[in-house]
């Protein structure tokens, strides 16, 4: 779960801006598809029937006016499936559904995958890490931790032998060791990290902008996020700024592109300078943020609805600090309703963000004095961190008695 910041009231409103990680995104983990064999000039086999598949759900991923598109593209993965099972179909599907919010079959794809790369050290190291993204997106820990280090290990050595090959891997590796270990409360180990993806990524921009600025942008975003987590305000402010001028660049060359990273970072910045109390800057980076999240949820709902949501919340946090209330009820209002859908659909990954949204809502509801309204949404919140806490006591724990507390105290007294 994201972290507290002082809200309105005096009260601990968290802020997060999407599905999966931490108190903001920290965005873009890499999610890698391994390099495969050329299958093409060979006699119709069941190889090439399988890759014939494959083609078929690449290019029905584009004709989305298909009633039937999740299921047309599902179809085509497993008939490509059924005539063999090799790294280039594995290894599509698996992200197809990740992306599409379809956790179920994800790990078994990848595991099997795993199975069938362990001879080549570069596609074992991308497969070890795309595990470990996927093992952190569902609050596996452990797992992912030893997923991303195995990752690293092989990408430290393939990187020593061959830099320009291998350092742009060995750089996003790093980077999501620092996503993981800012969201285990490891801070040493995360600045290590992304430090060290810092220093990497920008040689690569220097020598090809063109290519590495983008990951460059990222980077110096999650440092920004680590350095506000840790209250290195100023540190914080400088990295932000410099992912955004790198962003807004970016954004304005090739729109269709870079309008998502855009976006985050938008929205970063408006986390930000609330915190920091500069609400007309925060506003303004959150309305431009909240624009362009919509009209990317409108054209694809599945990848970025859950940052629309985010934003809705956030921006409800900003309005009742400024006491809006009517505004920040809407907004909470928008991001419960997207994440009521999304953790139904995928309660694995979402609830926790529905639980974020249910308690800053039932803050708001105590605050202006709808006490039924309040504590029906502190049930709904208890309820939902008793199964988190029962899955992953470590982690979840603390929220389910700090809210069992506030319940306590509230609304016996109210009755």
């Amino acid at each position: 779960m994201p972290p507290c910041t002082d809200g309105y009231g005096g009260e601990g409103i968290a802020q997060s801006p999407n599905n999966n990680l931490n108190f903001f995104k920290m965005s873009d983990l890499t999610l890698e598809t391994a390099t495969f064999e050329n299958c093409f000039g060979k006699k119709q086999t069941d190889l090439n029937i399988a890759d014939e598949w494959l083609d078929k759900a690449n290019i029905k991923q584009l004709q989305r006016d298909n009633p039937r598109w999740f299921e047309t593209i599902v179809d085509c993965f497993e008939k490509s499936l059924n005539a063999q099972r090799k790294k280039n179909n594995l290894s599509a599907y698996a992200l197809f559904l990740w992306q599409h919010n379809h956790q179920d079959k994800v790990e078994q794809l990848y595991l099997e995958l795993l199975e069938l790369v362990q001879a080549d050290e570069p596609d074992l190291a991308t497969t070890l890490m795309n595990l470990g993204i996927f093992y952190y997106t569902v609050q596996n820990m452990p797992e992912a931790e030893t997923m991303y280090l195995r990752s690293l290990e092989i990408y430290e050595r393939l990187a020593k032998a061959n830099p320009a090959q291998f350092e742009p891997n060995l750089a996003g590796t790093l980077m999501n060791l620092g996503v993981f270990y800012s969201a285990v409360q490891k801070m040493s180990e995360a600045e290590t990290m992304y430090l060290r993806s810092l220093e990497i990524y920008e040689q690569l921009a220097k020598a090809n902008p063109a290519q590495f600025e983008p990951y460059l942008a990222t980077t110096l975003m999650n440092l920004g996020i680590f350095y506000y987590t840790v209250g290195k305000m100023p540190e914080a402010e400088t990295m932000y700024l410099r992912s955004l001028e790198i962003h807004e660049r970016l954004d304005k060359a090739t729109p269709a592109q870079f309008e998502p990273d855009w976006a985050r970072t938008l929205m970063n910045l408006g986390v930000f300078y609330f915190a920091v109390r500069k609400m007309p800057e925060a506003e303004t980076m959150y309305l431009r943020s909240l624009e362009i999240y919509e009209q990317l949820a409108k054209a694809n709902p599945a990848q970025f609805e859950p940052d629309l949501a985010a934003t809705a919340m956030n921006l409800g946090n900003f309005y009742a600090a400024v006491q809006k209330m009517p505004e920040a009820e809407k907004m909470y209002r928008r991001s419960l309703e997207i994440r009521e859908r999304l953790a139904k659909a995928n309660p694995a990954q979402f609830e926790p963000y529905l639980a974020t949204t249910l308690m800053n809502l039932g803050i708001f509801y105590y605050t202006v004095g709808k006490m039924p309204e309040s504590e029906k949404i502190y049930l709904r919140l208890i309820e939902i961190y008793e199964r988190l806490a029962k899955a992953n006591p470590a982690q979840f724990e603390p929220d389910l008695a700090m809210n069992v507390r506030l319940f306590l105290g509230r609304f016996l007294n109210f009755r």
